[in-house]
């Protein structure tokens, strides 16, 4: 019994310009969001103001 990958009879073509912007557009908005959730953690941001007690010590 002969066995064929369904992978082997799909063309393999690059995605759009558009899937890329939108890619690219994604992972700086999440390098983003990071950085500044990392210079609030830094800077103890938010250790004072209404919704201190939420924070973890």
């Amino acid at each position: 019994m002969k066995t064929h990958l369904i992978t082997s009879q799909v063309s393999r073509t690059s995605p759009g310009p558009g899937v890329t912007v939108i890619g690219v557009l994604m992972a700086l908005w999440c390098i983003a969001f990071a950085v500044v959730n990392i210079v609030f953690e830094v800077t103890d941001y938010f250790a004072g103001g209404p919704f201190a007690e939420y924070t973890a010590k």
